[in-house]
């Protein structure tokens, strides 16, 4: 289990790189806030951490991405993850993950002037740890990624701003 999380952590930071452009995100229904890196790359990362709860219940998520379509408007992607809570597992045994999840989901950037806003809809099936258990979840959010210009006034990913 150590080494998938550690796996999972690699891939994450080696994705993000020395040029990494970064996406920023928010679920107010799961009230969850995440950062990720180019969602425009094949394979890009995503950390989300929960807000409106304790400190000592915090729960993060960590998560590979790939896209299966990526077009200027419409990126549909796939990929596993896992759920973590870093601080109750410092208390309880060691028992850091709080289970495993599968997202499927769409980013859409509709409006051609401000391609850095996005929406996003995603569809996740979660198994507790002990896979004994597990829920259906849909997660609804906004997105802004920030990208890098170069001196030609487009973006490092093609797009003009």
């Amino acid at each position: 289990m150590r080494k998938f999380i550690l796996v999972l952590l690699l891939l994450f930071c080696f994705n993000s790189g020395l040029k990494a452009q970064v996406a920023i995100s928010y679920y107010p229904f799961n009230s969850f806030l995440g950062v990720g890196t180019n969602p425009n790359k094949l394979i890009w990362g995503d950390l989300r951490l929960e807000t409106n709860t304790f400190i000592s219940n915090m729960n993060m998520e960590i998560s590979p991405k790939i896209n299966l379509k990526n077009t200027e408007i419409i990126k549909a992607y796939i990929g596993p993850g896992v759920n973590l809570n870093i601080l109750y597992g410092l208390y309880n045994n060691g028992q850091y993950v709080n289970g495993f999840f599968l997202t499927c989901g769409v980013l859409v950037t509709p409006f051609k002037k401000v391609r850095n806003l996005g929406f996003i809809f995603e569809l996740s099936p979660y198994i507790n740890y002990t896979l004994n258990g597990g829920y259906f979840r849909t997660n609804l959010g906004i997105s802004w990624h920030f990208r890098k210009k170069n001196k030609s006034g487009t973006t490092i990913d093609g797009i003009e701003s």
